[in-house]
């Protein structure tokens, strides 16, 4: 028998040589073929997965052509591979030039900041700039007012709500932080990622402070917030938050302080002018304290405090019609927060309400907003169409930054342009805390007698426990992670009535449970008479 007979290993060396040659030869090809062939080839290696072939074929064909697509291509090959801070290099190759590829550059640029880096600053940078390129656009609007909800800018963010409404591509809870606005904490839990990444950034420490509010650790939450002044002394909504710690919280001196070291393009804010309006109200300037509050409601009529305030000094001034209008507005308004919160279990009916209080209110957008909403749950539901037939026929003539139909904001119809502006101490003054100025166009009111119910001297005791009241809201949430639903934030309810008509007042507190726990009714609720004294709060009965 002869030994089975061996092919030549020269032969399997020879095929092995010829295949690597003809890989060699097809990527030189790829390489030396010219910017389009590195672009095909770089496109190809891109959907096979091979992404490091992929960016380093796409960066050699941008370095040949600047076409703003090859650039695009090496920065998402990047991406994929994780090397973030590379694929943002090839990213900013890419102009603002209008173009398509531009706006994709900018938003994904502002992603990988956002969501990957965790740089909240230079995140918005990159929206802002996709924004210029164009201003609809849904993703750059979304992700900007997620980046400004972190950052407790609830001011800045209403245009940007507004355009994702818009595009049809919304969420009820696009419309519900939209109406929440300053009251909405957004993901408070990712907020201190952000601070430690970098403990610089202005937008982080805002965040960072909303979150000590929260926690009543006012201290920590005016630290944060001189910092971020110290770095952005532009930035308005930190301005704004500090005012309201240091109006709360701090002496009289300091408020003034802040108050004389606003930027100019701080007046535009209406958050401003309401804590104007509740100083010029604690320091005898009813006039001023209006013209503040009217001037927050030019600026955005939908506050309910500025709209009660400011009907409550026109009703003192005897102007009861013009301050109807507006202690109308802010019942309205309690009411669409209150239906907006109920909507967010997504049922027709809520949805229903929450949709015409926004009509009412001149929030169109809104009431649109809610309508598709309603239709996407039920399409054979009639009002929601109904609605939006006459809806349409308004929203073309509002400005697409606009919120509010501007012949439903009630300063339309009064002018207090003519009215004073607060009188602000002047520095000594401050300093040895003297009492501020008073209103100099109106008489000094008559101070009430000592007793009467109006009487600054009234105090309060605590008396639950002599009452017979022995209640504890119970949250549900986990304290270690904070409030992150909405239903833990907005708390429970409570009414005080005189339900058995016995001539005292009988209390009625609801009750919270854990998430999914179906409570009794006797669980749920706990209502406590007190029948043989009045509470504390309550004026005693004349003899």
């Amino acid at each position: 028998m002869h030994p089975p007979e061996r092919r030549p290993s020269w032969r399997l060396g020879l095929v092995l040589a010829l295949a690597a040659a003809a890989l060699a030869a097809a990527f030189l090809f790829g390489r030396r073929g010219g910017a389009e062939g590195q672009f095909r080839s770089a496109t190809e290696a891109f959907k096979r997965g091979e992404y490091a072939l992929a960016e380093d074929l796409a960066a050699s064909a941008f370095s040949r052509s600047t076409d703003p697509a090859a650039a695009l291509l090496a920065a998402r090959a990047a991406a994929k591979q994780r090397r973030f801070e590379q694929a943002l290099a090839h990213y900013e190759l890419i102009g603002d030039d209008g173009s398509a590829e531009a706006l994709a550059a900018r938003t994904e640029a502002g992603d990988i900041l956002l969501l990957e880096l965790k740089r909240l600053s230079p995140a918005e940078e990159q929206y802002r700039r996709a924004l210029e390129i164009d201003r609809e656009a849904f993703a750059a609007n979304d992700h900007l007012a997620y980046a400004l909800g972190l950052a407790s800018r609830a001011w800045e963010q209403i245009p940007h709500r507004l355009a994702v409404i818009r595009s049809g591509q919304f969420q009820y809870q696009h419309l519900i932080l939209l109406a929440l606005g300053e009251q909405a904490l957004e993901n408070p839990e990712t907020v201190p990622e952000y601070y430690r990444t970098d403990p610089t950034d202005p937008a982080a420490l805002t965040g960072m402070a909303r979150l000590a509010v929260e926690k009543h650790d006012d201290a920590e939450a005016r630290r944060l917030l001189e910092q971020a002044i110290a770095l952005r002394p532009s930035f308005v909504e930190a301005h704004v938050d500090l005012g309201t710690v240091l109006l709360e919280h701090a002496a009289e001196a300091d408020f003034l302080d802040w108050h004389a070291r606003l930027p100019a393009e701080a007046d535009e804010h209406p958050g401003l002018w309401t804590l104007r309006g509740s100083w010029s109200n604690s320091h005898a300037q009813p006039r001023a304290a209006a013209r503040c509050y009217w001037e927050a409601l030019r600026r955005d009529p939908n506050r309910p405090e500025a709209n009660n305030q400011l009907g409550r000094l026109l009703t003192s001034a005897g102007r009861t019609d013009a301050a109807l209008r507006f202690l109308q507005r802010a019942e309205r308004l309690h009411g669409y927060l209150n239906a907006v919160k109920a909507a967010a279990g997504e049922a027709p009916p809520a949805m229903r309400s929450a949709a015409e209080l926004a009509e009412e209110l001149g929030l169109l957008g809104e009431a649109a907003g809610w309508c598709r909403l309603a239709i996407s749950e039920d399409a054979k539901l009639a009002w929601p169409t109904e609605m939006l037939s006459r809806l349409d026929a308004k929203l073309p003539s509002m400005p697409a930054t606009e919120r509010t139909a501007a012949e439903f904001n009630p300063v339309a119809a009064i002018d207090l342009s003519e009215y004073p502006l607060p009188r602000w101490p002047t520095k000594s003054t401050s300093e040895s805390q003297q009492p501020a100025l008073a209103d100099q166009s109106r008489p000094a009111a008559p101070r009430p007698a000592v007793g009467s119910r109006s009487d600054p001297s009234t105090s309060f005791r605590h008396a639950a426990n002599s009452a017979g009241i022995n209640f504890q809201y119970f949250n549900g949430g986990d304290p270690s992670r904070g409030m992150r639903q909405m239903y833990e934030f907005t708390g429970g309810g409570a009414a005080v009535l005189d339900y058995d008509g016995d001539g005292w007042p009988d209390l009625y507190l609801t009750q919270g449970s854990e998430w999914g726990r179906v409570e009794s009714p006797e669980s749920s609720v706990e209502s406590q008479k007190e029948s043989s004294q009045p509470l504390a709060s309550d004026p005693q009965p004349s003899t």
